[in-house]
Parts: structure tokens; sequence; C-alpha cells
């Protein structure tokens, strides 16, 4: 595109050659030939004036551009410049990021690792844990003195007549305790162990700390006993189940007894003819004549009377012989409920 100015000279050019041809074809027509020749020689000294001026417009026109054309290109230059600075700007701001991407997932794979390794560190010291328990010799439970035995009992007795294991204990937990005592082969759980120690802790407590909720007195012994109150809870349990009477009547107290006598009897009738069976082999032993001899009349009513005489003494004696043993039968074996139970308490963890 040219510039305005150009084109209005390109067009005053343009009027004034036309003007001349008109004003020529004019002085043609009415001077004749002789104008003719003046006319061919102004033409053309004007011609040559248009084309000296025309020159002169386009070096001043060429002279103008290249001005512009240069201070565009200094304002180019600068833009240039900045261009370029952006550039590396940019390109370094991607090499940054590039690298803040590579330490990312480095950290996440040296994290993972760290992970890995302390999974294997906590493996390997739950298996040495493991190792050195099992290396360890068991230590057998202490068997409580009859002292101790002696004191548990005075607590279970004040405990039974203010029913204190009762308080701590929800209906839901008496049916199931209750279950578990009436049965002929209880099979302790976890949630039993569980309220048991609850009710035997809250006991103590009350013992110890609020007399106020009943009217017995606590001896310093009985106190002393109960301020280890883990071992003391293991005592008592141990008593309790041994003394089934001290088992609350809402936990089955009274069908255990019942049941732990009924088998006491069950095992005294079992021992007393064993027991007269051992009283007639030491009659024969100490009467061996007697016992060749034909049997006469005399003789037969008197070995007859030493062996009812026997009878007798051993039926006095199976009593005594039951307080000395009290093993039940296998059936309804108390004792392996007990040690069930007691089994029970030490894998959950509940020293009850």
């Amino acid at each position: 595109m040219k510039p305005p100015e150009e084109e209005s000279r390109v067009n005053e050019i343009k009027m004034r050659k036309r003007w001349k041809t008109t004003e020529t074809k004019e002085q043609e027509s009415s001077f004749g030939g002789t104008d003719k020749a003046l006319k061919s020689i102004a033409e053309n000294t004007e011609e040559i004036t248009d084309e000296i001026e025309g020159e002169s417009q386009e070096n001043s026109r060429v002279a103008e551009i290249k001005r512009r054309v240069n201070i565009t290109n200094t304002e180019t230059a600068d833009k240039m410049q900045e261009l370029t600075e952006l550039r590396i700007l940019i390109i370094r701001i991607e090499e940054l990021e590039l690298a803040n991407r590579k330490l990312t997932l480095q950290i996440r794979r040296m994290k993972k690792q760290l992970s890995e390794k302390e999974r294997k560190i906590e493996e390997l010291t739950s298996l040495v844990s493991f190792l050195q328990k099992t290396e360890e010799p068991e230590k057998p439970d202490e068997k409580p003195t009859s002292q101790q035995e002696a004191t548990a009992v005075r607590g279970l007795e004040i405990m039974k007549r203010n029913q204190l294991l009762e308080h701590s204990v929800r209906n839901v937990e008496r049916t199931m305790l209750c279950n578990f005592f009436e049965a002929v082969e209880p099979k302790p759980t976890q949630e039993i162990v569980m309220v048991i120690d609850r009710a035997l802790s809250n006991a103590i407590d009350v013992l110890l700390m609020r007399p106020d909720k009943f009217d017995d007195f606590v001896d310093n012994e009985l106190r002393i006993f109960l301020l280890d109150t883990q071992k003391a809870k293991r005592i008592l349990l141990d008593v309790m189940l041994l003394h089934p009477e001290y088992v609350p009547r809402t936990w089955g107290g009274d069908v255990l007894a019942k049941r732990q006598s009924e088998a006491r009897l069950e095992a005294m009738r079992k021992r007393q003819p064993a027991q007269v069976s051992d009283s007639k082999t030491n009659v024969e032993k100490e009467n061996p004549r007697q016992n060749l001899a034909a049997p006469n009349g005399k003789s037969f009513a008197k070995t007859s009377a030493i062996s009812k005489g026997v009878q007798l003494k051993s039926i006095r004696m199976a009593p005594n012989v039951m307080k000395t043993d009290q093993t039940p039968p296998p059936k309804s074996n108390p004792d392996t409920s007990v040690s069930a139970f007691l089994i029970v308490c030490n894998k959950a963890g509940v020293k009850a």
C-alpha cells in the first residue's frame, strides 16, 4: 500500500497531463501546424521537469521510509532481546521443574524402601521376641498358701453377704454367667473372663475405698491382701471355683454347688466297694489258717462277724477318706472345669 501523500502527488501529475493534452489539442486546432512544434517542445520540457520532481519526491520518500525502518528495527531489536531473555527464563524454569520431578520421584522411591525396611525390622523384632519367650522356661503358677486362702474366704463371705459381685453385672451378662456355671461341661470365653474380672475389680474397690456401702469390718490383713489387685483376683477366683457356695446365685452358684456335691457322693459310693474288697484281702492275709480250714459252725460265724465288723469300719471310714481325696468322676469333674477356666483366663491375658 502506497502512503496517502504519494497517491495525492500521482493524482496531481495525472491531472496536469490531462490538462496539457486538452490544451495542446485546442492550440492545434486554433493555430495550426506552426504551433505544434512549440507545443511539442513545451511538452518535452514539462515532462522532463515532472520526471525530475518525481525523482526528488521518490528520493524523499525513500529517505523517510528508511528512517522509519531504522526506528522500527531498533524497536524490534529490543523486543527480540526481551523475547530471547524470556525464552531463556522459560527454559530454566522447565529445567528446574524437571529436576523437581526427579527429586520427588527419588524421595518416593526412598520412602518406599524405608517403609519396607521398617516392616522387615518389625517382623524380625516380633520373631526375636517370640523366640525369646519360647526359650524362657514357663514359670509354674504360684499356689496360694493356706493363710491366703483363709483371707480370700473371708473376703468372699463379705462379698456374698453384701452382694458386691452382682452390682457391676448387667442382665445380659448375668444370664451368660448363669448359663456358663450351670453347664455340665462349661466352655469359658474371653467375654466371660472379662465380666468376672470386672465384677471382682469392682468388689475389691468397694471393700478398699467404700466401707460405707456395707456393715462388715475389713481388717488390715484383708486390706493388705486386696491391695495387690491382680494377685488377689486370681486367688479369689481359685477359691470361689473350689468353693461354689461363694458363687452368686444369680450366676448359677447353687446349681454348681449341687452338682459338685452330687459328684462327691458318687465318688464316695464308687470308693466304698473298693475299700470293702481291700479290707477282705487284709483279713484273709491276717488269718490264712482259718480260711484254709473247713467252714465249721463256730469258725464260719467268727469269720462272718469279723467281715461284718470290717465292713462297718470301712463304711465309717469312708467319709473321712472322701474328705482327704475329693476327686470327682470324669463326667462332671469341677476341677477340670476350673483348670480349663484358668487356662482360658491366662490365654485371654486377663489376670482374673
